[in-house]
């Protein structure tokens, strides 16, 4: 299953035709429904990571439901590290590109950045949220 999430952040050019065609809600439907497949909750971190990453798209993915499936997937695999990073990455994005802030703090997004630091002390890239 996490395959076809793959490919959609990694090999991607034209973003447009991925938000068009209703990918994001196709990611974060595939997190909902595959709760303890770790390496599909990696993959859709990370392509959600990479959709959020502009002011244009960081709306879309809140309100796909992006926020709530990324804090559901770092609350439920806690000790991957790629995993939170990506998490950590995208919701930084989520708070700084969209207004949806409060979509943010309903979903726990705070607790769970501060429990990835907490993890993974000595890791930068997770330190820096």
């Amino acid at each position: 299953c996490a395959l076809p999430i793959s490919n959609i952040w990694s090999f991607c050019e034209n973003w447009e035709l991925v938000v068009d065609a209703g990918h994001i809600a196709l990611i974060v439907s595939a997190m909902s429904r595959f709760l303890n497949e770790k390496e599909l909750q990696q993959h859709g971190c990370a392509a959600l990571n990479v959709l959020s990453r502009f002011h244009k798209r960081s709306p879309l993915v809140a309100d796909a439901g992006g926020i709530a499936a990324i804090v559901s997937a770092m609350s439920r695999f806690p000790d991957e590290q790629y995993l939170q990073e990506y998490g950590c990455e995208a919701l930084a994005n989520l708070w700084l590109w969209s207004d949806r802030s409060l979509l943010f703090v309903d979903a726990a997004g705070i607790s769970v950045i501060v429990s990835a630091m907490s993890w993974f002390p000595d890791q930068k890239n997770l330190q820096k949220y």
